[in-house]
């Protein structure tokens, strides 16, 4: 199932990157130097008797700051754009997503050494080799995707909507409970979960069409929902027809078999009990 991705990889100029990267930083670190120089060199101009502070502007904002927090920051910016322009994150499940933000962003860690080294430092062949192992995984995570977007879709026990009834696979029309918000005469899709679901739902029907993941960061049917408004509630793209109410309700059909039998397939229900079922 791999797409585009791994050419466009090869397409990264790697070595420039790494070594712009690496200059960069350097530039930083002596620009950094000479700015703790020059503000240790107005705290002794002015603070002689050492009655006084001398925190004004930069320093009153710098005092928690290093440079090795300075650099730590811009590797995890680099490896982050870095993986957007591969749109590895569409990929991903909203769980692995979850895992490789906070390792980038080391949410909810302290500066630790262990955090401090989590990603590797950038070079043109750790770049190859990271980015090449996330390519390689991305079976995995369109595995981790379809099971995650099927159990949010999937019909959970007695349910009251017929079009939901099998409880093995994904039917062509699926009813869906608060998926959307209505105000000001305009729908969109609920903030949060329900709006992460419906983007991986489109990326992984794209993919299954073999036209990789769309471009932009919503997608097709996120762009078409939020469109919508109480006189034209329809929205629909090339692979999904949807239809908003203001109960926060959506109807939504898949209009292609074909993929829609490959997204169950993939969940693993068309082996289950009543997969053949019409």
């Amino acid at each position: 199932m791999l797409d585009h991705t791994t050419e466009l990889i090869k397409s990264i100029p790697a070595e420039r990157m790494a070594t712009v990267y690496h200059d960069s930083l350097e530039t930083i670190e002596r620009a950094w130097g000479e700015i703790e120089a020059a503000c240790e060199n107005l705290k002794q101009a002015f603070c002689l008797e050492h009655r006084y502070t001398f925190e004004l502007g930069l320093t009153s904002h710098a005092r928690n700051i290093n440079i090795k927090e300075v650099k730590r920051a811009f590797k995890r910016e680099a490896w982050s754009v870095l993986i957007d322009r591969l749109g590895i994150r569409k990929l991903m499940s909203s769980k692995r997503l979850a895992e490789l933000d906070d390792e980038l962003h080391q949410t909810n860690r302290s500066y630790t050494r262990e955090a401090e080294d989590s990603l590797p430092e950038i070079s043109a062949e750790t770049l190859f080799e990271v980015l090449n192992g996330m390519v390689s995984s991305a079976d995995e995570f369109m595995q981790e995707s379809v099971q995650e977007i099927y159990d949010a879709l999937k019909p959970r026990g007695n349910t009251k909507y017929k079009t939901n009834s099998s409880p093995w696979k994904l039917e062509p029309k699926v009813i869906k409970e608060w998926m959307v918000e209505y105000s000001c005469n305009s729908f969109r899709p609920c903030y949060g979960a329900s709006e992460r679901h419906l983007m991986a739902l489109d990326n992984i029907f794209h993919r299954l069409d073999g036209k990789g993941v769309p471009a932009g960061h919503r997608g097709p049917l996120v762009d078409a929902i939020s469109a919508c408004t109480l006189d034209n509630n329809v929205a629909e793209t090339d692979l999904f027809k949807c239809r908003c109410f203001q109960n926060r309700n959506i109807h939504l059909w898949f209009k292609r078999q074909d993929l829609l039998d490959k997204f169950n397939e993939i969940a693993g229900r068309n082996r289950l009990p009543g997969a053949s079922e019409d």
